[in-house]
This record gives C-alpha cells, sequence and structure tokens, in this order.
C-alpha cells in the first residue's frame, strides 16, 4: 500500500516527465505511424508548458491553468477552451517545431492567463502581460521558439503599438523588482474574483492601471516616504514593506516595523508584501 502511494505521489510530482516519457515512446513510431508523430509532438509541448508554467502559481490563485492539451485538426482556425480544469488547445501542426511551440503557448497564455479574472483589467496591461509571460515560458522552454516568437511575432505587434511597448517596459522593470508574479498578477486575480461573474467596472478598469504604475514607481525607486509603498483604493489594498533598513534595526529593533504596519492595517490595507530589499530611503 505504501508503495503504491509513494508511486502515486511521484506521478502527481513529476507529471510533466511522465508526459515528457509518453513522447519519447511514441518517438519510437514515428516513421511509420502519423498518428506516433503527433503524439510525439504535442506530448513534448505539453510537458514543457506545464513544466515551465509552475512558476506561475501563487498563492492559491490560478494564475496559469494546471494542464493544456494539444488537439490536431486539419483547418487553420485554432479553438482553445476549458474541459475538465484542462485546457484544450485544436490547432494545425506546422512544419516548424518552433512555430507549433509558439502558437501553442500564445493560445494557452492569451486563453488561460488570468482565465476569468482578464476582462476585468486593462486590456492593454493584459496585452502586455501576455507577452511578458509568452516569453518566460519561451525562455524556460524553448530559446529558439523564443527567438521566433520575438521576430515573427513580437516586432510586429510592437512597430503597430507604442502604448504596448511602454508597457511591456514597465512590466520588465517590476518583473525585475520581483512584483510583476507575486503582486501584480497575484493583485490582478483577487480583484477580478471580487465581482465575477458581474460585468466589468470602468473602476477596476482604471485601478488596474493604476497600480500597474503605482508597481513601477517603486521599482523605479521613486519614494520619499511609506506612504508611497501604499495603495488604498476600492479593489486594491496593499502596501509593499520594506522588511528592514539595517540602521534602523541596530537602533530601534522590530518595535518601529510593527508600528508602521499596525497603521496601515488600521487604514485598511488587507494585503502586506514583505521585500528583504531596501528600494530607497524612508
Amino acid at each position: 500500500m505504501l508503495a503504491c502511494i509513494a508511486v502515486f505521489i511521484f506521478c502527481v510530482l513529476n507529471i510533466e516527465k511522465l508526459i515528457k516519457f509518453r513522447g519519447a515512446v511514441a518517438g519510437l513510431f514515428t516513421a511509420v505511424s502519423s498518428k506516433a508523430r503527433k503524439t510525439k509532438i504535442s506530448s513534448s509541448i505539453r510537458a514543457s508548458i506545464m513544466k515551465t508554467a509552475k512558476a506561475f502559481q501563487s498563492n492559491g490563485l490560478n494564475i496559469l491553468p494546471n494542464d493544456v492539451k494539444i488537439d490536431w485538426v486539419e483547418v487553420e482556425d485554432k479553438d482553445t477552451f476549458f474541459k475538465d480544469n484542462r485546457l484544450i488547445i485544436r490547432m494545425s501542426r506546422k512544419n516548424n517545431p518552433h512555430e507549433n511551440f509558439v502558437n501553442a503557448v500564445l493560445e494557452f497564455v492569451s486563453v488561460g492567463l488570468l482565465h476569468k479574472e482578464r476582462r476585468y483589467i486593462n486590456s492593454e496591461i493584459m496585452k502586455a502581460a501576455d507577452i511578458s509571460v509568452i516569453q518566460k515560458l519561451l525562455l524556460g522552454a524553448s530559446e529558439k521558439s523564443l527567438i521566433y516568437f520575438n521576430e515573427k511575432i513580437l516586432t510586429q505587434m510592437l512597430n503597430e503599438d507604442d502604448e504596448l511597448k511602454d508597457t511591456i517596459k514597465e512590466i520588465a522593470t517590476i518583473d525585475g523588482n520581483g512584483m510583476f508574479t507575486n503582486i501584480l498578477l497575484n493583485e490582478y486575480a483577487k480583484a477580478g474574483n471580487k465581482i465575477f461573474p458581474q460585468l466589468p467596472d470602468p473602476l477596476l478598469l482604471a485601478e488596474s492601471r493604476e497600480f500597474l504604475h503605482y508597481l513601477y514607481r517603486i521599482a523605479m525607486r521613486v519614494c520619499t516616504t511609506y506612504d508611497d509603498f501604499v495603495f488604498n483604493r476600492e479593489y486594491f489594498r496593499t502596501f509593499v514593506f520594506l522588511a528592514y533598513r539595517t540602521k534602523t534595526y541596530e537602533e530601534k529593533g522590530l518595535k518601529p516595523y510593527l508600528n508602521t504596519i499596525t497603521k496601515y492595517i488600521n487604514r485598511g490595507i488587507e494585503t502586506i508584501y514583505v521585500f528583504g530589499l531596501v528600494l530607497c530611503k524612508v
């Protein structure tokens, strides 16, 4: 019984490896079977996406789907939908393996990222967030596929939309300070869940843009007081708290920090994010 439980736990924790192994087995028959070739490709794509997407599971919120399945179809039109908590991507197979992988990741992210909540967030930000997540997934799985995406798809998108280019840069700066997945996407998921399945609220759409700028200012070290680290609105009530300043801690201990946290909790702050690095002097 214990052995069976151990095997089950191993399978759950390493499902992408089992999927990859299934693809490798199918690969033994690709010379004689078109179905085996498709199975090999789809299993490889599925395993790669699931492995790299694990990094986006934040605080129990479903920022990205836990599973994905590729169904090959002859038509050019893509069709992506959820079935039994799994994202199904129906798409045509191309001869270029990098094009296949990029097309799958594009569908996975554009439909799966904040699936329930994305309609409540500023559309330009969601488009930039999609691109940022797509690049992360591609980089974690296939550098050549990332190059294909940048050259064949992203370049044209940026040439046509200067605002998108600026938003991507803001997100990149936030991401460089560890606040993209852990704070931005996490707070978007929480805010969207507050009103799902209602119609979009213009106030939330506006606040989602303000919240991005708030994190960008922190990442750019544009701050003078603790109030600059607070965002206290209708849908977002956060405080990005600096864990310590060495001099203050040595002179006064933890009490000043506890007093500051208590003050903002009393003002309605719901979530406090603690950072161990000093972004600026306060």
